[in-house]
């Protein structure tokens, strides 16, 4: 880039934080590198002690990024659900998608929790559809995408 050429900036616009959570539980449903912005949120739950609950999916073990702080994680109270489309032969957990179903029978108090959801644009906008037409109210849906735009 040349001296002067002129360049757009803005600042930040999300409102992905805990300071939008209405009730005292999370759910975070985080998909590949959307554990990112997910892992501080979780960090701040389990500092205030709030029930907190991770779906993680990743197309296999080896893809699961941040895996000794989830493991830390895990021993300050996170219940940690890794979810694989492609695992590894022999593993014995949960193997497929993230969607409504899948949620519902492994977080059956979802609608008591505040959701926040980041990771590739096709899950999130799959897991989204699907809670909206849960009874979730959609003040407790949070969702942070990689894009300006919808």
């Amino acid at each position: 880039m040349k001296v002067g050429t002129p360049v757009l900036l803005s600042g930040p616009f999300g409102r992905f934080t805990a300071d939008v959570a209405l009730t005292e539980k999370r759910l975070f449903i985080a998909g590949g590198v959307g554990i990112t912005p997910i892992r501080t949120l979780i960090e701040e739950a389990l500092g205030q002690e709030k029930d907190s609950v991770l779906l993680y999916a990743n197309r296999n073990e080896d893809d699961v990024i941040f895996m000794k702080e989830l493991a830390a994680l895990k021993q300050k109270g996170l219940k940690l659900v890794p979810v694989f489309s492609s695992p590894s032969a022999g593993f014995k957990g949960e193997t497929g998608y993230v969607d409504g179903e899948r949620i519902k029978r492994l977080v059956p108090d979802f609608i008591e929790r505040d959701v926040y959801i980041c990771g590739p644009q096709p899950m999130m906008d799959g897991v989204v559809a699907d809670l909206r037409l849960s009874e979730l109210p959609d003040e407790q849906l949070h969702f942070e995408r990689f894009a300006l735009h919808n």
